[in-house]
């Protein structure tokens, strides 16, 4: 197992904050302060460390000292690197795999896309910070991929807000464990009830989400009033990054209408599920309202 950590000198270490000192804490010094190392062991860890020449994780691993999943906690608060641990408790969908699996396949897929998008968009030329996904059909997968998306950029470091522009069957909310806003949200905000007022999500770092709001008998007719194209230009002097989730595509022209506002649309399908015209047909509709496709993804739920 290979252990990332920054290595302990045999010193005095549990005293110094670095509230006060303005050191980052140690690794050590983070379990102790998690519980889940007791002061009085510090110095069999280190004693093990110097002799095998292993970092001070490593050490405290082979002694069973400590578990593997306290260890990650602890790499992921001294990297800021914002994790999560599932529970049956919690009210965060298992679907945030970028956030309840860090290591895993599918999250360094979602970083590997992440990636692209950083250098085919949202870092080229002017900038873009906007980019909506969207979708041909239905269960493809586009609220996922938005959530997703959206933790392995705040785990950047970076400031991301997520705008749930699904005025039809909304799920933002379900997935990042929000209680739906009976008055607030999207479509509030586009008919003047309601000022911007995102939901801020600080165990993800600098994530926040806003709502779809009340669901709207007119969805396209809102989307299409000048305030949501300003709301998204807001919003991008903000926030670093700036993601729309939509309604699929077979339900309305939703998808192309915050498309032509976030400038660009990432293309969603689902392997054994949609269908290739479709996908292209909707890719094709996207260039011809002038906006940008940024890249397909096909998603393997």
């Amino acid at each position: 197992m290979n252990i990332l950590a920054e290595e302990f000198k045999v010193e005095p270490m549990l005293e110094e904050d670095a509230s006060r000192g303005g050191r980052p804490l140690r690794i050590g010094e983070l379990l102790v302060r998690a519980q889940k190392l007791r002061p009085d062991q510090i110095q069999e860890v280190l004693t093990l460390q110097a002799q095998k020449k292993l970092s001070f994780g490593e050490s405290a691993l082979r002694l069973r000292m400590v578990k593997p999943v306290d260890l990650r906690d602890a790499l992921a608060e001294q990297f800021s690197y914002p994790v999560m641990r599932q529970s049956s408790g919690s009210a965060l969908s298992a679907e945030l795999v970028a956030a309840y699996e860090p290591h895993s396949e599918e999250a360094e897929q979602l970083r590997s896309l992440r990636n692209e998008l950083l250098l085919q968009w949202f870092e080229t030329g002017d900038y873009p910070r906007t980019l909506a996904v969207v979708g041909a059909g239905r269960r493809e997968g586009r609220s996922y991929l938005v959530a997703n998306l959206a933790v392995v950029l705040a785990q950047l470091g970076r400031r991301v807000v997520v705008v749930d522009a699904d005025l039809r069957a909304p799920r933002q909310h379900a997935i990042f464990g929000v209680a739906a806003r009976g008055n607030t949200g999207l479509s509030s905000i586009l008919c003047g009830r309601s000022d911007i007022d995102p939901v801020h999500l600080p165990e993800f770092g600098a994530l926040a989400l806003i709502q779809a709001g009340p669901l709207p008998p007119n969805p396209q007719e809102l989307l299409l009033r000048s305030e949501f194209p300003a709301l998204a230009r807001e919003l991008a002097q903000d926030y670093d990054f700036v993601l729309f989730d939509t309604c699929a595509a077979s339900l309305g022209g939703d998808p192309l209408i915050v498309t032509r506002a976030a400038l660009g649309a990432l293309v969603v399908g689902r392997r054994n599920h949609s269908r290739l015209d479709t996908t292209q047909q909707l890719a094709d509709r996207i260039r011809a309202s002038k906006s940008a496709v940024v890249g397909a993804v096909m998603n393997r739920l």
